[in-house]
């Protein structure tokens, strides 16, 4: 019973951590939506179509970035 207990407590944070990726990942996708969106409706846009790449590149680098760190966060707190 108390290995259960134990197990249960250190998949808690795990849990949290994943839950937190779950969030980042779909406010990630909204950026990129709405990053879309003004992107498209400026003027220099058409001038300028790899803004919206590069935007969309930067977000995902910092969402993998969060990513890595709750990861790294959860590994520690497992040791």
């Amino acid at each position: 019973m108390e290995a259960i207990q134990e197990e249960l407590q250190r998949s808690v944070p795990n849990e949290a951590l994943l839950l937190e990726a779950k969030e980042q990942e779909h406010l990630l996708r909204i950026s990129l939506q709405v990053c879309g969106t003004v992107v498209e409706s400026l003027p220099q846009a058409k001038r300028m179509p790899h803004c919206e790449e590069t935007v969309q590149a930067l977000l995902c680098r910092n969402l993998n970035v969060k990513l890595r760190t709750l990861l790294n966060s959860s590994y520690t707190l497992d040791l």
